[in-house]
C-alpha cells in the first residue's frame, strides 16, 4: 500500500499530455488552452464615454463658464468627430467615443439643459466617466497563458481580440468498465423503478455516474461496456476498452476476492500494473496500470462512493493533465470553513463527503459510508481529514469539488 502523495506522483510520471485542436468560440468552454494569447487589439480601444451625458473641456469649467454650447452627439459606434472648441460640448452616450480635445463626462442628471446649451447641476471632477484607451488591455499584454482553463469570461476575452477560436488541448478518450454479475443495465422502456429485478440484482450505477464524471472532468466517454464475473470475459472487455480508449476506467474487481478477475485480466492483456492499494478511506484497493502507446487504466473500488472518490482524486487530473491543464491536481480545490466538528480515528486519510451551508461552511451529508450513494448525490464537495485528525467549528481546510 502506497501513500496518496506516491500515488499521484506515479500517475502525472506516466501521463502522456494529450494532442490538440482548434475549436471555435462556442465550444472553449471548459477546455485548456494551448500557448499563451497576447492582446492584439487594446481594451478599450480609443477613449470613450462610460455614463449618457455630456463630454466637455475641463478648461472651459475651471475659466468659469456658466454654459456650455451643445454641438453635435456622440454616440456607440460612431466616429469622433471634430474637435471641441472653446465653450462648447457634445451629447455623448455610454460607449460612445469621446470628441478631439474633451476630457470629462459629466452625467445627464447632473445637468440642465435649456435648448442648445447646458449649465451644470452640482460640482464635477476632471476626468469623470472617461474610459482611457488601453487602461484595461494594451498591445501585446499577456491576456491568457498555456494550460489555462477556460471559462465563459475567457471565451468573452478572446472574443474581444477578434479571436474566432483558439487551440485548445484534445480531449481524452475514456472507456468506462463495469463488473459483477449482479449488475442490471438499467432499460430506459418504461418499466417501474425495480420491476426488471431478480433477488440479489442490483442496477448498474457506477456506469452512468463514472460517465457523467469523465465527462466533468473533461473526458470523452467513448465506450460504456460490462464484463461479468469470469476471466475470459474481463479479458476481452478490457481488451476491446484499451483498443478504442486512451483512459480506461474500471469499477469492481479489483479487490482480492474469488470472483475479481480485473488485476489478473490486465495481466493477459500485457498491462503493467503500477501501484494497487493506496492509504485513503474510502478507495483503498484502488489499482493503477499503464499499456503501450501511452494508456491507462484506473482500476476504481466497486462501492460506488469509493469509485467516485477515486475517480474525482485521482482519475480526473489524469484526464486533466493528458487534455492540457497545467495543475490538474489542484483544479476544483477550495478553502472551506468547518461547520461542524470532524474526527478521524482511523488510521488512513478520510475523504469526507459534505456541503456548504447557506454561510458558505462544510457540514456532512449522509452516512460516511462507501455504499451511501444518496449522501454522495446530496454533497458538493470531498473534505480530506488526515489519520487521526480533528477539524474544529470555524478552521478551515481544503475540499475538492464532487462532480
Amino acid at each position: 500500500m502506497i501513500e496518496e502523495v506516491e500515488a499521484h506522483a506515479r500517475i502525472a510520471a506516466t501521463t502522456a499530455t494529450g494532442g490538440e485542436e482548434w475549436t471555435g468560440l462556442e465550444g472553449l468552454r471548459g477546455r485548456y488552452l494551448r500557448g499563451e494569447v497576447r492582446a492584439g487589439v487594446a481594451l478599450p480601444g480609443f477613449d470613450q464615454s462610460a455614463m449618457d451625458g455630456y463630454a466637455l473641456r475641463w478648461r472651459d469649467l475651471e475659466a468659469g463658464r456658466g454654459t456650455l454650447r451643445v454641438v453635435g452627439v456622440s454616440a456607440a459606434g460612431g466616429a469622433a468627430r471634430r474637435e471641441l472648441g472653446e465653450g462648447e460640448c457634445v451629447r455623448i452616450l455610454t460607449g460612445a467615443p469621446m470628441p478631439p480635445g474633451a476630457d470629462t463626462v459629466v452625467m445627464q442628471e447632473d445637468v440642465r439643459r435649456e435648448g442648445d446649451r447646458i449649465a451644470l447641476a452640482c460640482a464635477a471632477q476632471r476626468g469623470e466617466w472617461v474610459r482611457k484607451a488601453g487602461e484595461i488591455v494594451c498591445r501585446g499584454q499577456l491576456l491568457l497563458g498555456g494550460g489555462e482553463l477556460l471559462g465563459s469570461a475567457a471565451v468573452g476575452l478572446l472574443a474581444s481580440q477578434g479571436c474566432h477560436g483558439a487551440r485548445v488541448g484534445r480531449r481524452p478518450t475514456v472507456a468506462v468498465v463495469t463488473t459483477g454479475d449482479e449488475l442490471v443495465e438499467v432499460a430506459g422502456d418504461g418499466r417501474e423503478p425495480g420491476a426488471a429485478l431478480r433477488g440479489g440484482e442490483i442496477f448498474n450505477s457506477n456506469g452512468p455516474m463514472l460517465a457523467a464524471a469523465v465527462a466533468r472532468f473533461g473526458g470523452h466517454c467513448v465506450a460504456r461496456l460490462h464484463a461479468p464475473d469470469e476471466l475470459s470475459a474481463t479479458v476481452a472487455v478490457l481488451s476491446e476498452a484499451l483498443a478504442v480508449a486512451e483512459v480506461v476506467v474500471v469499477a469492481g474487481g479489483v479487490s482480492v476476492g474469488d470472483r475479481d478477475f480485473v488485476r489478473p485480466a490486465l495481466e493477459v492483456c500485457a498491462a503493467r500494473e503500477e501501484f494497487w492499494r493506496v492509504r485513503i478511506q474510502p478507495g483503498k484497493p484502488l489499482l493503477y496500470a499503464t499499456a503501450d502507446g501511452g494508456r491507462q487504466v484506473f482500476g476504481l473500488p466497486g462501492n460506488p462512493v469509493s469509485a467516485l472518490t477515486c475517480c474525482t482524486v485521482f482519475v480526473a487530473p489524469a484526464l486533466r493533465l493528458r487534455a492540457g491543464a497545467a495543475e490538474p491536481v489542484r483544479e476544483g480545490q477550495r478553502q472551506v470553513e468547518i461547520g461542524e466538528r470532524l474526527e478521524n480515528g482511523g488510521s488512513r486519510p478520510h475523504y469526507l463527503r459534505g456541503r456548504l451551508d447557506e454561510e458558505g461552511r462544510f457540514r456532512l451529508v449522509g452516512k460516511q459510508v462507501s455504499h451511501s450513494l444518496l449522501g454522495a448525490a446530496r454533497a458538493s464537495h470531498l473534505l480530506r481529514l488526515d489519520a487521526g485528525a480533528t477539524c474544529e467549528v470555524g478552521e478551515r481546510s481544503w475540499a475538492l469539488e464532487l462532480p
